[in-house]
């Protein structure tokens, strides 16, 4: 694989291309999961029952008023026959007006209540209003009480001409007063009850297909990962039973795949070694060593397509490896002492992976820069959301229409097909496969002064 300059290989995202990057990025952030939409949708129907449940239960606001009014009214005729009863026959009045939904008793002061109301405005439409207007701002006072009735209602005391009370006790909502205190607090803990549910339920339901996912992507890294159990829904059972199936079918493809190649790598071995032999009835010295050296050619191919097929299919133990030490011994080895490949980093750096392949990942990256940029220079650290290890040389780069296409199997820049110009085409390929089972990313880009940056994205240790 050779690189090449390219004009617009370096150049830097404008601020527009950098604030869609953003924006994309955010919306991607805000997109809600299966669990997500199942309590926002639980929510939204709760908030319209909510609703519906106000509008059908309160009734229209002028009706509400009318009765108000009414009840007021009638309070204020009750008064005025109080005033002209004697004062020995009131109690027996009082009695007769006592009724389910209104209390009457007779007091020398008015009615002791938890908090006062007072009227607000001058609505013709409220009760308060319509009382002050008659009694004036100290005839009477209104406020909320719980005896004697035991539940929230409100204590109407209206004084009296000879300077005694009487005292009307009606329901809290008479006067259009909620029952602040025990209703909010009742309210409040039936949400917070039903929001526990609803959240408790969300995740329930979304846990199946959480697994399901997870299962999808741990097959994306490890084609021999272990088959999905089968439990849950009916409906998920299938879906878990089909993709269990289709995980087979791909082993066996891939199985069969290898065998293959293994036997066609058998017979061109023994091909390539009966050339060998007529090669060596060659006369002429230049001819001679050019076929030597196509077979040779030849047989390193054959080598590394085997060997990429083989590695697709089988995964090496994960066991806790250094990455840190790994890297400064390849540095060391591949050119430290003249200068060449330096290391910047930790100096530990535990990370659960493959060592055999994660070492060949590294080597192969290196030695990728230092054969087309000249120099590498190696950087790792561990962040919180990711391990990141950073391979930069001085190059003349990629274009950027080719980024992606280098990871392709076989694919080089170097059309030539020449081995001295580029190898057979698998190094990125291979370490794209080794990274991306590790459940990673690396990434390719042409650096702002000149080279290329190669950078490998590993999730957190878990």
């Amino acid at each position: 694989m050779r690189r090449h300059h390219h004009k617009d290989g370096c150049r830097r995202k404008s601020r527009r291309e950098r604030w869609h990057d953003r924006s994309r990025a955010m919306r991607k952030r805000m997109v809600l999961g299966l669990a997500g939409r199942i309590i926002l949708a639980i929510i939204l129907l709760l908030v319209l029952v909510e609703i519906f449940d106000w509008i059908l239960s309160d009734g229209e606001p002028e009706e509400r008023a009318s009765t108000e009014i009414r009840l007021a009214n009638q309070m204020i005729a009750a008064t005025t026959l109080f005033d002209k009863t004697p004062p020995d026959e009131r109690a027996e009045l009082a009695e007769a007006l006592t009724g389910i939904a209104l209390y009457v008793e007779l007091s020398n002061t008015p009615a002791k209540v938890t908090e006062f109301y007072k009227p607000e405005g001058s609505s013709d439409r409220d009760a308060l209003n319509l009382l002050r207007r008659t009694y004036g701002e100290d005839g009477f006072s209104f406020g909320m009480n719980k005896e004697p009735l035991g539940r929230w209602h409100g204590a109407l005391s209206i004084a009296l001409d000879d300077g005694s009370y009487v005292i009307y006790r009606v329901p809290a909502a008479a006067f259009e007063v909620d029952e602040f205190e025990e209703n909010w607090l009742t309210r409040g803990l039936f949400w917070l009850l039903i929001l526990a549910i609803v959240f408790w339920a969300g995740n329930r339901l979304a846990k199946p297909v959480r697994r399901f996912a997870s299962a999808a992507e741990r097959l994306g890294k490890d084609i021999n990962a272990p088959p999905l159990p089968e439990k849950g829904s009916r409906e998920l059972k299938r879906a878990i039973r089909a993709f269990n199936d289709m995980q087979t079918r791909i082993q066996r493809m891939i199985d069969d795949r290898n065998l293959m190649l293994a036997a066609i790598a058998h017979d061109l071995r023994t091909v390539l070694t009966r050339l060998r032999l007529r090669t060596e009835f060659i006369e002429e010295d230049t001819q001679r060593d050019k076929a030597a050296g196509d077979i040779e050619e030849m047989q390193s191919m054959i080598e590394a397509s085997i060997s990429f097929a083989k590695g697709e299919s089988s995964t090496e133990a994960r066991e806790p490896c250094d990455l840190a030490a790994m890297l400064r011994d390849l540095t060391s080895d591949l050119g430290g002492a003249e200068g060449k490949v330096s290391y910047e980093g930790p100096e530990t750096l535990s990370y659960p992976c493959g060592p055999t392949e994660m070492r060949r990942t590294f080597r192969n990256l290196i030695v990728n820069a230092l054969s087309y940029g000249g120099s590498a220079h190696v950087r790792a650290e561990r962040l919180p959301e990711a391990v990141i290890i950073r391979i930069e040389d001085n190059g003349p780069g990629i274009p950027e229409d080719k980024l992606e296409n280098v990871f392709r199997p076989f694919y080089r820049v170097e059309t030539s097909r020449n081995r001295e110009t580029g190898g057979t085409g698998l190094g990125l390929a291979i370490a794209k496969t080794v990274i991306l089972r590790h459940g990673g990313d690396i990434l390719l880009a042409n650096r702002p002064e000149g080279g290329l940056a190669v950078t490998i994205v590993l999730p957190p240790a878990r």
